[in-house]
């Protein structure tokens, strides 16, 4: 995650966090530990101070060993939910004169999040942003609670199958070969709807009276054209039908098709109006040279694991099993893959899986322009792009900026350089990180 022998280039960001720990073990060590497991993973560093320049120098820790000693002891004691460390993520590492520790904290499976403090995950879980640890709402602490099971094939209340649009049934019993709404994960066994089967074919006042919060739109400012809510059948079909048009290639075509069921699959549908910032279902919105796909809900696995080829969790496998049924989709961990390894063929920028929290949000651009194509369509989404990853590789330069998000030279670094001014990025060498 970062260089440890040149640990004095770095400061304090979203996934590095020293403790100076003369005085020995910091006990506020136990909310970065949950709030790291339950965003993005980070790096403690203990026996490291920050100076005023905001740079980090090493100390001398009067005891290393009883630092990692205390750890593991107050991990098997109980101080946290769950042990995530392995055998080599707590070492203790020789810089220049001094011992520091250094303790390598993963993300979390989703089964295990949220990792938190003691016996109560609403009084004990934690996340990181900008500001540095804080206290997850009860909201996040449930969504975080859901996502362990991730099962859709319960039997919403008080709905039998007269809650089922009845044409987007015909079409879509047509499209999968079977009339067997049970086998398909429909219906269950005592014939009524499934979560996952309401979401896909039902009707959208039944749909909204289970799922209020549940808002599905698609915006071609190219066309001139929108498509909103309905179920995610029809929502697909018409969505995938308004954005492919205006595409020759049957591979470009798919991976757009592939884009919005993505978004599906994996948005969080079970927040209420008031949570998650409002946000809860799917945008798509084309313009400016880019399609951007977002979802309410962060990847399960994490934007860097989800990017990797193979890597796929899906947080509604029910509703994954059902568009694989009709054929509008691969297989398992063909996703974003797939779509990719089109947009590489094709030449056009690379996609970028921007994560956001609080309001929790997964945000795919995908430009539709060639390499040094501007990728997002304004200001606000570069700045984001820019965040997220430095964010994730800890600094970069201008030029591993502009090449892997695609944005051009000359306006990076008019963006750059706003963002140094509003204490957001810290140029230090020939690299940008975010500032403390």
């Amino acid at each position: 995650m970062i260089n440890i022998k040149e640990v004095t280039v770095y400061s304090e960001n979203n996934r590095i966090e020293a403790k100076r720990s003369v005085g020995g073990f910091p006990t506020s060590l136990w909310e970065t530990y949950s709030a790291f497991a339950n965003t993005m993973g980070g790096v403690i560093l203990l026996g490291v101070d920050e100076g005023k320049d905001k740079s980090f120098k090493t100390v001398k820790l009067p005891d290393p060993e009883m630092l990692t000693r205390t750890l593991r002891e107050g991990i098997a004691g109980g101080e946290v939910s769950v042990d995530i460390l392995r055998e080599d993520s707590v070492r203790i590492e020789q810089i220049g004169p001094h011992r520091i520790v250094v303790i390598e904290i993963p993300r979390a499976p989703r089964e295990l999040r949220p990792v938190y403090i003691g016996k109560d995950p609403y009084g004990g879980s934690y996340r990181r942003n900008g500001d540095g640890d804080y206290k997850c709402s009860r909201e996040e602490v449930d969504a975080m609670l859901r996502d362990r099971s991730c099962d859709w094939d319960y039997e919403p209340e008080e709905l039998d199958i007269t809650a089922l649009d009845r044409d987007s049934v015909r079409e879509f019993c047509t499209l999968a070969g079977s009339a067997d709404l049970c086998s398909l994960g429909v219906l269950t066994g005592n014939g009524n709807p499934t979560a996952a089967g309401l979401l896909m074919l039902g009707k959208f006042d039944v749909i909204r009276s289970k799922f209020p919060a549940i808002t599905l739109t698609c915006t071609d400012s190219i066309a001139g054209k929108s498509v909103s809510d309905g179920n995610l059948f029809t929502f697909y079909r018409a969505a995938a039908a308004l954005l492919s048009a205006s595409y020759r290639a049957e591979d470009v075509k798919a991976a757009i098709c592939e884009a919005v069921i993505n978004a599906l699959i994996h948005a969080e549908y079970r927040f209420d109006s008031r949570g998650n910032g409002g946000f809860c279902g799917v945008r798509i919105e084309r313009g400016g040279g880019m399609l951007l796909v977002t979802n309410s809900g962060c990847p399960l696995p994490g934007s860097e694991a989800a990017l990797a080829a193979g890597i796929r969790e899906e947080r509604n496998p029910g509703i994954a099993r059902m568009f694989r049924a009709i054929g509008a989709t691969g297989g398992e961990g063909t996703g974003l893959a797939s779509i990719i390894a089109v947009w590489k063929r094709r030449g056009y920028a690379k996609p970028c899986l921007i994560e956001l929290f609080s309001p929790d949000k997964t945000m795919l651009i995908l430009p539709l322009k060639g390499k040094g194509a501007c990728l997002p369509c304004d200001d606000s989404l570069c700045r984001a792009a820019v965040i997220d990853y430095i964010t994730s590789k800890i600094k970069a330069t201008v030029d591993e900026l502009s090449t892997d998000l695609g944005i051009p030279r000359e306006r990076l670094d008019a963006i750059l350089c706003v963002m140094v001014e509003e204490s957001i990025l810290v140029l230090r060498g020939d690299c940008y990180i975010l500032k403390p």
